[in-house]
């Protein structure tokens, strides 16, 4: 069974972190270079956008369908309107 040495954990921590740093460092690096830039935004970020773009407009619509169809029931039309259902039966109420 091999024994923990307190230095090769202090040594191993280290290079964990020096790892750790330079390939942030690259990272940060690469990100700030035009050419990455470029590649990440036309293989990456517009077809996403484009997706969730169109997602968004599917959902909207459905949903701006549904509050058309409230808002025309609430508007007063003769009595087949759910405002009108409502006012009538206020009206039977409070006689």
């Amino acid at each position: 069974m091999p024994i923990l040495n307190a230095s090769n954990l202090v040594l191993d921590a280290g290079l964990v972190a020096a790892a750790l740093v330079s390939i942030l460092t690259l990272a940060m690096l690469l990100s700030r270079s035009k050419p990455v830039r470029f590649v990440f935004r036309k293989l990456i970020g517009e077809p996403v956008s484009y997706w969730l773009r169109a997602t968004i407009k599917e959902e909207l619509g459905d949903v701006c369908d549904r509050i058309t169809r409230v808002e025309l029931e609430l508007r007063p039309n003769g009595g087949k309107s759910l405002r009108d259902r409502v006012e009538w039966i206020a009206t039977k109420v409070d006689k």
